[in-house]
């Protein structure tokens, strides 16, 4: 029995791989373009192994499960590029929509078909808040208005479609602006706001100071996917994850209480967003009812990706 990690060399893949291989879980890292490199920084080589495959391939996900006698599949692969002044419909790999579809969707179809043709137990698929629900809960009709928030709301129809109609267990977790050690893409200029202070560095970003950010640290995405597989059959199929919402200038401001020095500025900007993830409070009471799952604070996060990313530079830690 393992478990299979599509886009299990990416930042919250990584860190899942190096968790269930700590506690001696058989472990298979799926993902385009696998490297040891990948698998090194996770400290588990000899637990893990590697099998380079593509979502969009139905036939990779198939001999993968066979191969490698999978039971679990946390699916989490998928393109997201949240970096300021990125054109959507740029033709390049990285950002076209066709790709983006190709992926984000068609990869999702294809994780759930493999999972019902060889009776895998159970699916645990990563979700976003970018599906902009107009409501606290998971229940509350979902408005995207943007091209990855409306492949996420696809893909938790097709979790309640396999459910309804093949009766497989799956789970999909909406997670918000995820941050800690390892992360080199996607809002990168929103995680900076900790990292570079971290590292000494000064930052100057380009926001309204006053936007709204649901952080989540990539530890608390970890703990709730692996409750998620162990849960016997759950009463749903959706979790919110995430209820830390904090300005730009609140995050500077706890930054502040561990790094007194820290050079972080505000610049200007119009049209700058308001939020990440909509204004509403998110209610995470179903994941405590029926996963355990409870999140870090944001201040012991921040302290803990601030000491995980100076212990990687060489630099004392924080007290």
């Amino acid at each position: 029995m393992s478990y299979l990690i599509t886009g299990g060399m990416g930042f919250i893949g990584s860190n899942l791989v190096k968790k269930l291989a700590s506690e001696g879980r058989k472990v298979v890292a799926f993902d385009k373009a696998p490297s040891l490199v990948g698998v090194n920084r996770c400290g588990v080589l000899d637990c893990v192994k590697l099998a380079q495959g593509d979502v969009t391939n139905l036939t990779d996900l198939l001999d993968a499960i066979k191969r490698f006698d999978v039971e679990y599949i946390v699916h989490l692969a998928a393109i997201h590029i949240g970096e300021p002044n990125v054109p959507i419909i740029d033709r390049s790999a990285a950002t076209s929509p066709f790709e983006w579809i190709n992926v984000n969707i068609t990869g999702t179809l294809n994780v759930f078909e493999a999972a019902r043709t060889l009776d895998v137990r159970k699916v645990v698929y990563a979700s976003s808040y970018s599906v902009l629900p107009t409501g606290s809960t998971e229940d509350a009709p979902v408005k995207p208005n943007s091209l990855y928030g409306w492949c996420k709301a696809l893909d938790e129809f097709l979790g309640q479609m396999y459910y309804d109609k093949y009766g497989l267990d799956n789970v999909g977790l909406r997670f918000g602006l995820v941050y800690g050690l390892g992360k080199r893409a996607g809002e990168m200029w929103v995680v900076d706001i900790v990292r570079k202070p971290a590292l000494g560095e000064p930052y100057k970003l380009e926001q309204d100071p006053e936007m709204i950010v649901e952080w989540q640290n990539v530890k608390d995405c970890v703990k709730v996917i692996t409750r998620a597989l162990d849960a016997k059959k759950t009463g749903h199929r959706l979790f919110n994850t995430c209820n830390q919402p904090a300005t730009l200038r609140e995050a500077a401001s706890i930054v502040k209480t561990f790094l007194s020095d820290a050079e972080i500025e505000f610049v200007p900007k119009a049209g700058a967003r308001k939020h990440l993830f909509g204004f509403i409070r998110y209610d995470i009471s179903r994941a405590l009812k029926e996963l355990g799952y409870e999140q870090i604070p944001l201040k012991e996060g921040f302290k803990d990706f601030i000491n995980e990313t100076r212990r990687e530079a060489s630099l004392p830690e924080i007290k």
